[in-house]
């Protein structure tokens, strides 16, 4: 049985291709800080066939050993809900105080919040789950367990 919704459509190629030449920042002189934190299980939901999966996760292992990006996975022993707050980025441009905005992602947009208080909560949910996630090395030895799985 597939589920999903058959009414929504979209570029797949062109937003990965969006998506790629987006991640090559993180090799450029004088690149942005990166720091994640990502459910394991959003690690080990099959998305697509294995060899997909494999490729995904393959990636993230990449990326994690660039010098801008910190990498923590939230193990599922961690008994935190990543559902409590659903994907976001948290924008910060230099000099400190400048400008900073949090992004919140939708099914049908992203939502560009800059109201300092409510930034702030996104900031102490960020704090949260990152205090609760593995550290680099165990999020890295993680990573490549799951991608080493049959």
């Amino acid at each position: 049985m597939k589920a999903g919704l058959r009414s929504v459509r979209r570029n797949s190629a062109e937003l990965v291709r969006f998506r790629m030449k987006r991640q090559r920042v993180l090799t450029k002189p004088g690149p942005p800080r990166l720091e994640v934190v990502i459910g394991e299980a959003a690690l080990r939901q099959q998305v697509g066939d294995h060899s997909i999966m494999k490729d995904q996760l393959e990636q993230l292992i990449n990326v994690s050993g660039l010098a801008p990006v910190t990498l923590h996975v939230l193990p599922l022993s961690a008994n935190v809900h990543l559902g409590i707050a659903g994907p976001f980025h948290i924008l910060s441009l230099r000099p400190p105080g400048q400008l900073i905005a949090t992004v919140v992602e939708d099914f049908t947009q992203c939502t560009f919040i800059e109201n300092e208080a409510k930034v702030v909560t996104y900031e102490r949910i960020f704090t949260y789950f990152q205090g609760a996630a593995l550290d680099p090395p165990s999020s890295l030895r993680l990573l490549k367990e799951i991608a080493s799985a049959p």
